[in-house]
Order: structure tokens, then C-alpha cells, then sequence
């Protein structure tokens, strides 16, 4: 699955839009480059995960256990030393 970086959707990799964007030309032929972002705002997106607390889809900050378990923002709060 996959996270906009942009809007926050989360769709999956067949779910992508792909378009063709103009470079310019080459020796007088047009180029073009293949691009894809999100089916909903066409924004840049990023593999996402889903949190092992909580269960939703991870889709802003988060922290990766040392055995590779993953927990959103939402799930945990960050302290200073001698804040508590």
C-alpha cells in the first residue's frame, strides 16, 4: 500500500495514475517522461505500513522497533529528558 504525501489517500500500487509529462525536445523530437502519483490529487506518494498498536495505516511520522515493528504518531508521545 501506498500513502500520497500530498492528501493523505492510501491506495494500492494497481490504483496509481500514470501520465506523460513534456521534457522538452531532442534533435527536433519531443520527449517525454512516464510519471505516476496518486489517483486522487496526482501528488508524490510513499510505501506505507500499518501500525502495530493501533492497526490503521501509517501516514505521517513514525517510529521502527528494533525487531522491525512499526507505531504511528498517534500511538506514542516523545518526551525530553526529565520532562515526565
Amino acid at each position: 500500500m501506498y500513502c500520497c504525501l500530498e492528501c493523505g489517500h492510501i491506495f494500492s500500487a494497481d490504483e496509481t495514475s500514470v501520465w506523460q509529462e513534456s521534457r522538452g525536445e531532442y534533435f527536433g523530437v519531443p520527449c517525454y517522461e512516464t510519471v505516476s502519483g496518486c489517483p486522487r490529487c496526482n501528488g508524490s506518494y510513499a510505501e506505507t505500513y500499518r501500525c502495530k498498536e493501533c492497526g490503521d495505516w501509517i501516514r505521517a511520522s513514525y517510529i521502527k522497533l528494533e525487531n522491525g515493528e512499526r507505531i504511528c504518531e498517534d500511538c506514542y508521545t516523545t518526551y525530553e529528558l526529565g520532562e515526565e
